[in-house]
């Protein structure tokens, strides 16, 4: 089920963040070029770093699960040089879909919709930046993986996913 976090209150400048979490999210790393695939849980946004000033033109992808805790977020912020607004769409949820350009990375904020086993939809929001050589996704904590099967195609590594950029 999507987690409604709610808007920031009125009169809020740009870029407010509602975050309500001590709980760290699980964050997955995925860093991969045409020959090279690495896959690992990491326990905090910081070990991705070496990924990304890496001298291997490689795509870092980091998937964040869970919304909420702000010590990750205003890292991420930090590290991948994100707008505000641009984070503020991540982690403000739920937010309309839509798709912004931003000098150095574009966001794509979508809605997934699946049937539960009662055959009841589900929503969940699916939040994905990218930019030249990195990719952040960005999701609910449920039990409700957005982002595996992409992850199995690069393990696969069949056709031209992993040749191409980060878009």
């Amino acid at each position: 089920m999507r987690e409604l976090r709610g808007e920031p209150p009125p009169a809020s400048p740009p870029g407010t963040l509602v975050m309500e979490s001590e709980k760290r999210p699980r964050i997955l790393l995925v860093d991969y070029d045409a020959e090279n695939l690495v896959e690992k849980e990491i326990a905090n946004v910081d070990e991705c770093e070496p990924y990304l000033h890496d001298a291997r033109a490689s795509v870092t992808w980091i998937d964040v699960r869970g919304i909420g805790h702000r010590p990750t977020f205003d890292r991420i912020r930090e590290i991948f040089g994100i707008h505000p607004l641009a984070l503020e769409d991540l982690v403000n949820v739920p937010q309309r879909p839509k798709v912004d350009v931003y000098p150095s990375h574009q966001l794509v904020i979508a809605q997934m919709i699946r049937l539960d086993a009662e055959g009841t939809p589900q929503t969940e929001q699916l939040g994905v930046l990218f930019g030249r050589d990195f990719v952040l996704t960005v999701q609910g904590d449920g039990d409700w993986d957005l982002t595996d099967g992409v992850r199995e195609r690069l393990r696969r590594n069949r056709g031209l996913l992993r040749q191409r950029g980060a878009d």
